[in-house]
């Protein structure tokens, strides 16, 4: 394998492994609405532990395939929060902003503060 076929072969794995978690979640989700199928002992097959897997299900419910528009990362979206609405807002700015995880999630603490005090 000469050089440029390897870097090309770990861009390619690298494109992957930051698309795994949300082909897992559709993948799984696709198995539970066709077939009514709830799959015990997945997580453990696939080496995740159960929060990962509920993680990459949960998210993918939250966030079909036609709404992931941002260009960041899975773990923004799962930073950004539950609440889709205010996850959009968050990750339009962090786009916007070239924000870090770690701002993303404070973000959404002083987001969710303010909201808070506003009842």
């Amino acid at each position: 394998m000469t050089r440029a076929e390897a870097k090309k072969q770990l861009k390619e794995l690298g494109d992957l492994y930051k698309e795994l978690p949300w082909k897992i979640g559709d993948v799984y989700l696709h198995l539970e609405s066709r077939f009514g199928e709830k799959l015990p002992g997945l997580a453990m097959e696939l080496g995740l532990s159960e929060y990962q897997l509920y993680d990459f299900v949960r998210m993918s419910q939250l966030w079909p395939q036609d709404s992931r528009i941002y260009n960041v990362p899975w773990s923004y979206y799962r930073d950004a929060g539950g609440d889709v609405e205010v996850a959009k807002r968050l990750l339009d700015a962090a786009v916007r902003n070239g924000w870090s995880r770690d701002q993303v999630r404070s973000a959404r603490k002083q987001l969710k503060e303010r909201m808070d005090e506003n009842g």
